[in-house]
This record gives structure tokens, C-alpha cells and sequence, in this order.
């Protein structure tokens, strides 16, 4: 995993941009049913979505280690929220052990994810109300998460249960469109979260984004796992069957057909990360 050059100077507070960078719904109820389709995608995300690059967690561990406030006779304790099937929390459990706890909604979500991390507490919950503690975590993660929450509570819980200078991490994984080839695979994929390069996420006050890096990677990956990938967008989940035919088969056309890709060859798929750190404003 290559990374490239951090977009911001060190000591300068990363401004907030406007929620054009925040994927669209048409309304609330929307966003919601859209961020629950991925319980019925469970088998397929844990399989075939990419892990992250090592410099996320590096980012996190470099801003706890930050927290001159901190009591270091209180454990540390970490909430990996929207955890999934553990896609990061494996990352953070690895760094941080006996330290981290993992939260999500779904049902199914949480119980791939206890199997996976059977020794890391997994609970049902959302990232808006998530039913801990006052300042019961030193640190908070979403990734691939923010974007399907409301902000303005998920901004408000985590300035309930984060410790007073906690921090938070905000990733995501995105298809890298700047290949050609890679663009017209996201448009029939319907991969609504591509998000544009050097994007920074709408947060609410107290917080704000005061740091970030960005990095690039590829993922082995048969053409054949290309079409459960698929299966992971929230587009597809929500499609009819009808539907769905038709983003399978188009699928198959555009990697056999078109790109002549043998179904089981490896391919290099390239994707961009970009992590975040958010920190309450008056915090220096």
C-alpha cells in the first residue's frame, strides 16, 4: 500500500467544507434505508471489500498519544462504530489490544464481526445513540460510516462519550476513478460512494477535522469476486431482482467481454484512502 503526500502543513487545522461533499439523499428515512441494506450483504463484505493501509491506525495512535489531558492510569478504550464484519477493528485490536469494542446496528453485522473477533466486545447499537457511558472512550472510528449518519447527532454522542480531548477517526476506502477502466466499472457497479479527491467530511460543532492523510493502494482481486463486490453496494442491495440481473450481467460483458479478463486471473484493482482526525474546536 503506497501512500502519497499528506494534504495539509503540519500545524494547520484542516478547514470544514460544506456538505457538497456528503453523498445525497432525498430524505432522512432515505439515508437510513440505505444504510441498513448492508445486513442483507454480510456474507459477501467481509470477503471481498479491501482492509486499510497501516498509516490510518498510525494516524489515530499518533493523535491519542497527543492527549496531554490523559489520565494513563485509565485504560484505553477504543469504539470502532459501524465496525461491520471488522474490517478495521481487526487493525485496531492488532494495535491496541484488550482495548477496543465494535458497534453497528445490524444483527447480522455484529454477529460476523464477534465470530471474526471473538475476544472483542460487539454491540448492537448507532452511531447517534449509542447507549455508553459519559467520557467512557478515549477514542471513536467510523470507517466507511460517517456518510450514513446524521451528523449533527452522531457529533453530539460522541462529544457525550469521548473523554474531553478524545479524538475520532473518520476513513473511507474509494475506488481510485482517475483510471479509466476503473470509472466505468464504478458507473455499473452504481458505487455511490465515490467521493472526490481531496474531499474533507462535513462535521458539527464541537468538532472539526484538524488533521488527515491520503494514500493510495491496490487490491488482488479475481474478476470473478468483481460481481460479489457488487453485491456490497447499497444500490445493488436495495435493487430488484430484476435489477440486479442486469448490473450482473453488464458486469460480466464489461470484465470478460470488453476488458478479456480471465474470470479467476488476479487483477490489481486500484482504490484511495483518505483518514481523518476530528478534534474539538477549542481543543489546540
Amino acid at each position: 500500500m503506497t501512500p502519497s503526500r499528506p494534504a495539509y502543513s503540519p500545524g494547520q487545522q484542516v478547514p470544514t467544507r460544506s456538505q457538497r461533499d456528503r453523498p445525497t439523499f432525498a430524505s432522512s428515512e432515505n439515508r437510513v434505508e440505505a444504510a441498513n441494506s448492508f445486513h442483507r450483504g454480510v456474507s459477501n463484505y467481509g470477503s471481498v471489500r479491501p482492509g486499510y493501509p497501516a498509516e490510518v491506525v498510525d494516524l489515530l495512535a499518533r493523535h491519542m498519544g497527543q492527549n496531554s489531558h490523559r489520565d494513563f492510569d485509565t485504560p484505553l478504550r477504543i469504539l470502532d462504530i459501524g465496525a461491520g464484519p471488522g474490517s478495521l477493528t481487526v487493525d485496531l485490536d492488532k494495535r491496541f489490544p484488550g482495548s477496543v469494542l465494535a458497534s453497528d446496528p445490524s444483527p447480522e453485522m455484529t454477529a460476523l464481526c464477534d465470530a471474526r473477533l471473538p475476544h472483542v466486545p460487539v454491540i448492537r447499537s448507532r452511531a447517534e445513540s449509542t447507549g455508553l457511558a459519559d467520557s467512557c472512550l478515549t477514542a471513536a472510528t467510523c470507517a466507511q460510516t460517517w456518510h450514513w449518519l446524521d451528523t449533527d447527532q452522531a457529533c453530539r454522542e460522541l462529544d457525550r462519550v469521548l473523554v474531553p480531548d478524545g479524538v475520532c477517526l473518520l476513513v473511507w476506502n474509494t475506488l481510485d476513478v482517475s483510471a479509466p477502466w476503473v470509472h466505468r466499472l464504478a458507473r455499473i457497479m452504481h458505487s455511490g460512494d465515490i467521493l472526490r479527491p481531496g474531499f474533507i467530511p462535513q462535521v458539527a460543532p464541537p468538532w472539526t477535522i484538524s488533521d488527515d492523510w491520503r494514500g493510495a493502494f491496490n487490491q488482488a482481486i479475481t474478476a470473478h469476486n468483481m460481481i460479489p463486490l457488487a453485491h456490497t453496494r447499497s444500490y445493488w442491495l436495495r435493487a430488484t431482482e430484476k435489477t440486479r440481473e442486469h448490473v450482473d450481467n453488464n458486469l460480466r460483458w464489461y470484465l470478460y467481454q470488453h476488458l478479456e479478463i480471465p474470470e479467476h486471473q488476479p487483477i490489481e484493482l486500484p482504490y484511495r484512502t483518505d483518514a481523518f482526525i476530528m478534534r474539538r474546536q477549542q481543543e489546540r
